[in-house]
């Protein structure tokens, strides 16, 4: 499901970029924005993978 991956990248990118907003730490601008997209898109991938599964 690639489209569900891309939807929770956006909304992990989105959640990091609020926070960091709401604490006043957006002082980078674009690079503190692709810094957060990079790390969403890293976690998709990393919980892509998940667990190892034995029978």
């Amino acid at each position: 499901m690639p489209s569900r991956d891309g939807l929770l990248g956006i909304q992990t990118s989105i959640i990091g970029l609020a926070i960091l907003e709401l604490f006043g730490e957006v002082s980078g601008g674009f690079l503190v924005g692709i810094a957060v997209l990079l790390y969403g898109s890293y976690l998709v991938g990393r919980n892509r993978k998940g667990p190892a599964v034995r029978d």
